[in-house]
């Protein structure tokens, strides 16, 4: 009977796993590989949330499955719900576990940033060609919302701007049809996709966490960060409620002024952290806004008002940004 429990509970994990709305692995705890570990009596059974971030239904769900299958040779199982999510912190089980920031420190341990010799001049104003940088990634909703924003508005231009995935006719058409948007922006896309010279690495690379170029994708491009003033950061998740951080924040922070196009509460979650964000040149008070698409609009107008800036006050508004960015490094590193 104790077995038996025991392959209930893998099997409605792996069902778990094949819902994308329940992403999970379980495995070893350290290593969480999708296994499970006994020694004599003692079981522990780590269950990890979904890399995109997990939520409280999840983790709940999980519990139901323990609180009422979780017993082996009589001894209830131990069980850890591995997340990302400082919002699941409340549950005494649960390990948060921020697996785009751990990662990016060990490329630091790695050496592989500040090596580059173009590093050294990401800080000069003379070699600042655009505004700003926006890496759009696999196409999403708010991404291609705030990519209208910036074809319509004719800054588009003025930032390195790429835009990966190019879309299926069908997948356009219906997003521009629920969103209503311009024919100008309707053109852009259809375009697509868009590349910045050497662009960030390949889909098919960067998926494979185990494969070396992870260190190169969490390292930011030094040749694109010297021409730029500032970076815009289009999260993965920016309407979902459970808080989710990646790369595409953490990786920029300690070189170039960020702005993120994400969930409320990201950069109150990047300070817990100890990172200095850059309120000497946008107005943060975004990250406090609730509304999602009143949010979106307040970042958009930072953006444009930067871009729209005479541009020796913008040079001093980055140089401005030098000390925190200079802290952030060396946080990074363990220098502090």
């Amino acid at each position: 009977m104790d077995r038996d429990a025991l392959n209930y509970i893998i099997q409605e994990v792996e069902k778990l796993k094949v819902d994308t709305k329940y992403n999970f692995d379980y495995g070893v705890p350290g290593a969480l590989t999708i296994d499970y570990y006994t020694q004599n009596i003692h079981f522990i059974f780590v269950v990890q949330g979904t890399a995109d971030g997990s939520n409280e239904e999840q983790y709940l769900k999980c519990k139901s499955l323990f609180d009422y299958h979780g017993v082996l040779n009589g001894t209830k199982m131990n069980w850890i719900f591995v997340s990302s999510n400082p919002q699941l912190s409340k549950y005494s089980n649960v390990l948060i576990f921020d697996q785009y920031f751990e990662s990016m420190i060990r490329t630091f341990e790695h050496g592989k940033w500040d090596t580059n010799p173009l590093f050294n001049n990401v800080s000069n104003v003379n070699n600042k060609t655009h505004r700003f940088l926006c890496y759009g990634g696999v196409p999403r909703s708010h991404r291609i919302i705030f990519l209208s924003k910036l074809v319509d508005s004719g800054i588009v231009d003025l930032g390195l701007v790429s835009f990966h995935r190019h879309l299926e006719k069908h997948e356009y058409i219906e997003i521009c049809e629920k969103n209503n948007f311009s024919d100008k922006f309707i053109h852009y896309l259809s375009n697509g996709p868009y590349k910045i010279n050497d662009d960030e690495y390949t889909l098919e690379k960067t998926l494979n966490y185990m494969n070396p170029i992870w260190d190169e994708y969490l390292s930011p491009n030094p040749s694109h960060i010297q021409k730029v003033y500032f970076n815009v950061s289009l999260e993965t998740s920016f309407y979902e409620p459970h808080l989710f951080i990646t790369e595409k924040t953490y990786k920029f922070l300690p070189c170039i002024p960020t702005i993120v196009v994400g969930q409320k509460g990201v950069l109150s979650r990047v300070k817990d952290l100890g990172f200095k964000t850059f309120p000497m040149m946008f107005d943060e008070s975004y990250d406090e806004i609730e509304d999602g698409d009143s949010r979106m609009n307040f970042i958009f107008n930072e953006v444009k008002k930067l871009c729209e800036m005479d541009e020796e006050q913008l040079n001093d508004l980055y140089l401005s940004c030098r000390e925190n960015i200079d802290y952030n490094l060396k946080l990074i590193k363990g220098d502090l």
